[in-house]
């Protein structure tokens, strides 16, 4: 009898689509669906491990797997203390599956994790003699991770963590052994501050230092320095912050460079019109005027509470785009000097005071030692090739003086003509530097490892202080790229990014959330939407058809699906007249509610495109905005969204990725019992389609 009197409702929700063109009723018609209790809402879903960097050698073993029960306690063995990074990394994983760890100095044992590296031990295994080398072996009994010292064994706990996977009531790994090292032997990240208290540990930790990097550049201008108090903004970063960014850093075996840009993209200075009086133009202050005597004690006063901050070994000077802004040379101290002869005489300078203070190596950006002609791309800056040679001539004599050869645009790995240039000029250590784009990512590390360089650096340019909101928008793509940047310069091998399996969206948000994954059932709830389906997926794409009916589970989470099926709220794209909003009737308390959705066309980022409208039993409501670039894409955008796990994606025939993402509602008064749930579009461009309701 409920499901008759549901069909009758449909009825008059079908009339009431046909209708859409008409003013909309004051009352909105409400459906009653087929809602399932079931045991296990969440099940924990073991799946083809995906290790991202790909190890050179993998042999899976026979036997049994190895498993961690959540009521039991893994004991973690050292070889000695210096592997306790690593053995804190892994505790913190074990954690957020439910299981405890007991860390200890002590030698292998029986269904024991061990951890170590020492040349002796790497004697008994094969290591091999490259520097991030580790061996990695799982079996029934236990697992060794053996390193090239702690550094290695680092990046073999990094490989474990992946290799593990849930199952109900157990953590575990099957029998594996791995041969692994990177291509590229400096690889790092560099980012700026932020005034968000957890926001650069947690990439630091749960991201950057998972994905293999043994470099972080800290860019920190905007920071609550004493020696620029009077051009502290709302962005200047607290030295507290700071600090336990480095700190952070250094506990997972990232070496930690402060970057102060000390000639060109100084503004940070002369924010609040402070120091104008140092500037090469104070009408325009961009560039520090270099043969200012108060200048250069500036920058050593700003240098001293750096120093005391990170304890550096290296330091990045910055030194690009000096004449972007202002005048330069202007002031009369610069009058008679060239562009080149004033930038190697401060750099010169830079170098030598830095050297003094025991750095090993001083960083600088290449661009202003290369001329138009002299690289692939818009990354060269001096004012001539006469003045680029110039510069290199005179720099060339630094021994360790580092070269970030900064280039954006995708090129063949022999395209990236300034490599070459400047190891001709005498420059022994070049770092490749890249942004987000995934092809020139590639290329630029496979044209590093061609050309025996040091490494890679991938940089974000993301604003002058990061947070979480930076990642609410577009700009979500190169922090996803810091995982890409990983791969190749880890494996300069892989072939390019088109062909790649992984799903590095997926992975950055799982990585950066580090949300606890409970290994027992959650119960919970599951509505059969297929009554109210009126769109069909595959219209939009073939490959929806591979959606599966019935009861399905996605990365963990169960749905009720009816294949290529879904709900399409109003949309001017659709041909026939479509609800503007649905209401749901949802009676029962509710702590969270699950949403398969996606969208048929695009929208500006960070534009509301739809709305969650949930109603008390008490009368009261609670709304949930749905933000395109932040809870969902189109189907086919290949860009990310934060809030918006992608549980299903499916390459079709033409290359295109098909994407449904997961939307997740937490209810605020969890203590309050739901009466119903409204769908509504707010855009009627992006057409909203929900393919399934699920909670708990």
């Amino acid at each position: 009898m409920a499901w008759r009197a549901m069909l009758f409702g449909l009825g008059w929700l079908s009339s009431f689509w046909l209708s859409a063109a008409q003013p909309p009723a004051p009352q909105i018609p409400s459906v009653e669906l087929p809602i399932y209790e079931v045991a296990d809402r969440w099940l924990p879903a073991p799946e083809e491990p995906e290790l991202i960097p790909p190890p050179k050698i993998l042999w899976r073993q026979a036997g049994a797997p190895f498993r961690m029960l959540v009521e039991h306690l893994v004991p973690i063995h050292l070889e000695d203390d210096s592997y306790r990074p690593a053995a804190n990394a892994l505790a913190r994983e074990l954690k957020r599956y439910g299981i405890a760890a007991k860390i200890e100095v002590a030698p292998p044992a029986p269904e024991a994790i061990f951890i170590g590296g020492s040349p002796a031990m790497q004697r008994q295994h094969p290591v091999p003699d490259l520097p991030g080398a580790y061996y990695l072996e799982v079996s029934e009994r236990g697992v060794r991770v053996i390193g090239r010292l702690a550094e290695g064994a680092f990046y073999g706990v990094q490989t474990l963590i992946q290799w593990f996977q849930p199952t109900e009531g157990a953590l575990q790994a099957e029998p594996v052994r791995i041969i692994d090292y990177p291509h590229l032997r400096w690889r790092g990240v560099h980012l700026f501050g932020s005034t968000q208290p957890d926001f650069l540990p947690r990439l630091i930790e749960n991201v950057i230092a998972h994905a293999k990097f043994n470099h972080l550049v800290l860019e920190c201008g905007y920071a609550q320095w004493e020696a620029i108090r009077p051009a502290w903004v709302d962005i200047s970063a607290p030295k507290p912050l700071l600090r336990e960014a480095v700190q952070t850093a250094r506990r997972n075996l990232l070496e930690p460079i402060p970057l102060i840009q000390s000639l060109g993209h100084m503004g940070w200075a002369f924010r609040n019109d402070a120091h104008r009086e140092l500037a090469e133009d104070p009408e325009t202050p961009w560039a520090l005027a270099p043969r200012i005597p108060k200048a250069r004690q500036f920058l050593l006063r700003l240098y001293d509470e750096v120093f005391e901050l990170f304890e550096p070994r290296s330091f990045h000077v910055g030194l690009d785009e000096v004449t972007l802004r202002g005048r330069f040379p202007y002031r009369p101290e610069s009058q008679g000097a060239t562009v080149a002869e004033l930038f190697t005489e401060h750099a010169e300078w830079l170098y030598g005071e830095l050297k003094r203070r025991g750095v090993s190596q001083v960083l600088m950006w290449g661009d202003m030692l290369l001329a138009r002609g002299e690289a692939n791309d818009g990354g060269a800056h001096a004012k001539s090739p006469q003045e680029a040679q110039y510069t290199r001539e005179r720099l060339r004599h630094l021994s360790d003086l580092v070269i970030c050869d900064w280039h954006y645009t995708p090129a063949t790995p022999e395209g990236y003509i300034s490599v070459p240039i400047l190891q001709r000029a005498g420059f022994s250590n070049i770092i490749a530097t890249t942004w987000y784009n995934p092809h020139n990512i590639a290329t630029f590390a496979k044209a590093a490892r061609q050309n025996r360089i040091l490494g890679l650096l991938q940089s974000t340019w993301a604003g002058y202080s990061l947070s979480e909101r930076t990642l609410q928008g577009i700009e979500l793509r190169q922090f996803v790229a810091y995982l890409i940047a990983a791969a190749y310069a880890w494996d300069t091998d892989l072939p390019l990014p088109e062909q790649l399996p992984y799903d590095f969206e997926r992975r950055f948000i799982e990585r950066y959330r580090l949300e606890p994954v409970p290994l027992h059932p959650r119960r919970g709830f599951v509505a059969d939407m297929s009554a109210i389906y009126n769109f069909d997926l595959s219209q939009l794409s073939p490959v929806f058809s591979e959606l599966p009916s019935g009861a399905a589970r996605l990365r963990g989470h169960r749905f009720q699906l009816a294949g290529a099926r879904g709900l399409m709220l109003a949309s001017r794209q659709a041909n026939t007249p479509l609800p503007t909003e649905v209401r749901l009737a949802l009676d029962r308390p509710t702590r969270t509610l699950y949403l398969l959705h996606t969208a048929s066309g695009q929208a500006d980022a960070g534009r509301e495109i739809a709305r969650l409208v949930v109603e008390y039993a008490d009368g009261t409501r609670a709304e949930q905005p749905i933000i395109y670039g932040q809870h969902i894409r189109s189907w086919n955008d290949p860009l990310y969204a934060l809030e918006g796990l992608p549980l299903w994606r499916k390459r079709d025939t033409n290359g295109t990725i098909a994407t449904l993402r997961l939307l997740t509602w937490h209810n605020p008064h969890p203590e309050r019992p739901l009466r119903a749930l409204h769908l509504l579009a707010t855009d009627r461009n992006v057409g909203w389609i929900v393919l399934a309701l699920a909670g708990e």
